[in-house]
């Protein structure tokens, strides 16, 4: 199970973004979990401060988005995403991500983790608990259910 809380009353989990084919070093993120987006997405905020640029995503095919802050231009960038889970192991889950260009309308939004990503688990959210997790899903959604029978 990996785990997130509430930032600002928002859904978060954090994790570790890696792009192998631009350069070596990784993007430390704090994603909101963002059920209505296709696909995670990184703003600049989080991969400036840990020594990307723009300039590096610029062989990669550009892409448009609507619906976060607007419009908003990026790059479609093949990367690494690693969660780390509560028993101590990691999950590297390849993925394509949006990279955001910087631009004034996004400088204090934070990257959003999508259903590329959340998909792949059973979402939990439950704020009364402050529990924010992706966690296996189940072989098939009767195995959630109790037993009728028993």
């Amino acid at each position: 199970m990996v785990k997130g809380g509430f930032n600002d009353r928002r859904p978060h989990i954090s994790g570790l973004l890696f792009f192998p084919t631009v350069k070596a070093g990784y993007v430390s993120c704090r994603f909101l979990v963002d059920t209505g987006a296709d696909r995670t997405l990184v703003v600049p905020a989080d991969y400036e401060t840990d020594g990307f640029r723009y300039s590096d995503f610029r062989t990669f095919q550009a892409s448009d988005s609507t619906g976060y802050g607007g419009e908003l231009a990026g790059r479609l960038v093949g990367a690494k995403i690693l969660l780390r889970h509560d028993n101590g192991t990691y999950q590297q889950i390849a993925i394509e991500v949006e990279v955001a260009r910087p631009v004034r309308a996004i400088e204090r939004l934070p990257s959003i983790l999508g259903r590329d990503v959340t998909d792949l688990f059973r979402l939990v959210v439950d704020r009364s608990v402050n529990l924010v997790c992706l966690d296996t899903p189940a072989a098939s959604i009767g195995d959630a259910w109790p037993d009728e029978d028993a």
